[in-house]
């Protein structure tokens, strides 16, 4: 019998233990404590943005006002890079992704960043649409030295995948070669580094979840993940997304049926509403300080959702990222936050994890002393 839970919402996994759920929110109970006590710890990860370049146009991109505006081609110099990773380090941060505004992998500095993040006991991951991971020592680097990779494939075929990019057709199997190199290179090597094949759904890609699924299959990665594109967050296009749910979740039901023991297939459905709109379900901003998000052109952001909006710009990170202690935690920062209207932000990021404050924390919902 298919799992429902009380908001309707279909099975998302058969594997609780998995990074995309959410509950592991609790395992930040010092973190909790302290920003409901109007504290703030030094964050538990550092989202990076290295460059605003990027290779692909994607038809729902959530940072256009980025890449086509006057942050474009900002990109932060390796001395830069690798000075702030230090720093972070020093500061206790304990995960670092690289993604954001544009491809990550298009800053030649990335790699030495990621090598001095894992000489550290730090980890690293990335989330890259792979085009430019296209030599053996780009791929090594990002097998040996990432807790997980993730490669937004975003289709099921080459003809979608180029109108969903709008990049030539042929990038497609470009891409699924460089995949398969990292899979062969984790394996051969006994790396743990877990590989996802990502696929946001939108209207124009919904009818070829599963076909990519089965790609990602016989590639031999170890998840595929697959979840919403946010209304809200495509630029200048307010209108909501007509999703086809009665395609889609046949499709993420036959994508759990794939599964095997070293594959795993996740269509997280518990940050949104049951037809794949935007849903908040929680008061006031508190959770954003779990990360600290550091933009290309130097900048520290409120979010990742509100990266390169100036309006959300907490304070520099250059030329000096010691300066972020002036700021992370000081009443700038809580007046920042507590300005924001939760019913106009765009998709939060962390929006189940300031749930679980409120919840968990501040109204002591599950008794916490009582094991």
């Amino acid at each position: 019998m298919k799992e429902k839970n009380i908001a309707g919402r279909r099975t998302e996994w058969t594997a609780p233990y998995n990074s995309f759920n959410s509950w592991k929110g609790l395992m930040y109970k010092e973190h909790y404590d302290a920003l409901a006590q109007g504290k703030m710890l030094p964050p538990v990860e550092a989202s990076i943005d290295p460059s605003y370049l990027c290779n692909v146009d994607c038809v729902w991109c959530n940072s256009k006002r980025i890449l086509h505006g006057d942050l474009h081609a900002k990109t932060m110099t390796e001395e830069h890079l690798l000075r702030l990773c230090g720093f972070l380090i020093e500061w206790g941060v304990r995960g670092f992704c690289f993604a954001g505004g544009g491809d990550s992998t298009l800053n030649p500095g990335l790699w030495p960043a990621m090598r001095l993040i894992k000489k550290s006991g730090r980890e690293n991951a990335i989330i890259t649409n792979g085009i430019a991971v296209d030599t053996y020592e780009k791929q090594e680097t990002l097998a040996s030295c990432c807790r997980w990779i993730g490669v937004s494939l975003d289709a099921g075929t080459a003809e979608t995948y180029g109108k969903v990019k709008q990049v030539s057709p042929k990038t497609f199997d470009k891409v699924l070669n460089n995949i398969a190199a990292m899979v062969k290179i984790v394996k051969e090597n006994d790396l743990q580094c877990d590989i996802a094949v990502k696929y946001l759904i939108h209207p124009t890609n919904a009818a070829e979840i599963s076909k990519a699924c089965a790609l990602a299959k016989e590639l031999g990665v170890a998840h595929f993940h697959a979840r919403p594109a946010a209304s809200k967050n495509i630029e200048g296009n307010e209108q909501i997304l007509d999703f086809p749910m009665d395609v889609i979740n046949k499709q993420l039901e036959e994508c759990l049926a794939m599964q095997t023991d070293t594959f795993k297939a996740f269509g997280v459905r518990h940050k949104f509403s049951p037809d794949f709109q935007l849903e908040h379900g929680f008061s006031r901003c508190i959770s954003a300080p779990l990360c600290i998000q550091c933009g290309a052109d130097g900048n520290v952001y409120l979010c990742n959702d509100w990266r390169g909006d100036k309006r959300y710009c907490v304070g520099a990170h250059f030329p000096n990222p010691e300066k972020i202690l002036d700021f992370w935690g000081s009443k700038q920062h809580w007046d920042l936050m507590n300005r924001i209207k939760v019913s106009e932000c765009p998709r939060c990021t962390y929006g189940i994890y300031a749930k679980q404050i409120e919840n968990a924390v501040e109204n002591d919902g599950m008794c916490v002393n009582f094991p």
